[in-house]
């Protein structure tokens, strides 16, 4: 049994827990759907308790360091509820949000935080949170390896087309380092994301793919998300939850740059050899 597991396990022996969901796209679902499993696996019987009556508020993880709106709804969770937080698998990274700060100012609130590569630890120790679980573990989607729905999707695999996945946001490739800029503004970030769609079709020309479908597919319904990377002959992306589903479908994956090595930090230590071979990095 991870550590991760292994603490949510004693959590769930002592604890009513509140498994959050949040708006996101659909890797954050396939995180959601692996932190549902690993519960499962944990107690069969495990029933999502009301946040009112929750001691425990599980955020199944994610990036909530560098989306506003994810930020967000961990402040709500502080401000009106009274139950401990635990954020899972996660990448704690930038200056795009107050994350810092939230976390500091609000140490008592949090019960544990799981990191999910080596800067990001790193990070959470600056910050002394000395009352604080903090613990690397890998991304939860690594866990849906042996799933049904990895197996179902094995079922209808096919190699029909070569399916680039590039995101235009603001950890995106980019010629503006936004790790230093607070791209909050409405204006300022549509500005921003009509500059990266030059960038990126300057990029995908440059990686001369024949027939190349391009489409950012973590913003479809979770069907056609696993759908269309199911069906795909092999992957270039920027984004880490395609790249792991692309992975545990034996999908070749290009792994393309963002403004950090966002990808490359969460994939290390956690991958087997036979999906080493098929990783490739720009």
């Amino acid at each position: 049994m991870d550590a991760y597991s292994k603490y949510l396990s004693n959590a769930l022996n002592k604890y009513k827990i509140h498994v959050s969901s949040y708006h996101g796209n659909a890797g954050d679902e396939l995180i959601i759907k692996a932190t549902f499993k690993i519960i499962k696996n944990l107690d069969n019987n495990f029933i999502n308790a009301n946040c009112n009556e929750a001691d425990i508020i599980l955020i199944p993880g994610g990036n909530f360091s560098m989306w506003q709106i994810f930020y967000n709804k961990i402040y709500d969770y502080i401000t009106n509820y009274n139950a401990k937080l635990i954020i899972g698998p996660s990448t704690f990274h930038g200056n795009f949000t107050d994350w810092r700060n939230l976390l500091i100012n609000n140490t008592s609130r949090f019960e544990a935080l799981f990191p999910r590569d080596k800067i990001s630890h790193d990070n959470l120790l600056e910050l002394n949170l000395y009352e604080v679980y903090i613990k690397q573990v890998c991304d939860s989607a690594f866990t849906l390896r042996s799933s049904n729905l990895v197996k179902s999707l094995k079922n209808i695999s096919e190699s029909k087309y070569n399916l680039v996945v590039l995101r235009n946001d603001h950890e995106s490739l980019n010629l503006i380092n936004t790790n230093d800029i607070k791209f909050r503004n409405k204006i300022t970030r549509k500005f921003y994301r009509s500059l990266n769609k030059r960038i990126i079709k300057k990029r995908i020309k440059k990686l001369n793919i024949k027939d190349p479908l391009v489409k950012d597919v973590v913003h479809l319904n979770f069907s056609e998300f696993c759908d269309y990377i199911a069906k795909s002959k092999c992957i270039y992306t920027d984004r880490l939850h395609v790249t792991i589903l692309g992975l545990m479908l034996n999908k070749k994956v290009y792994i393309l740059k963002t403004n950090y090595d966002k990808i490359s930090n969460a994939l290390e230590g956690n991958i087997s050899e036979n999906e080493e071979k098929l990783l490739y990095f720009e």
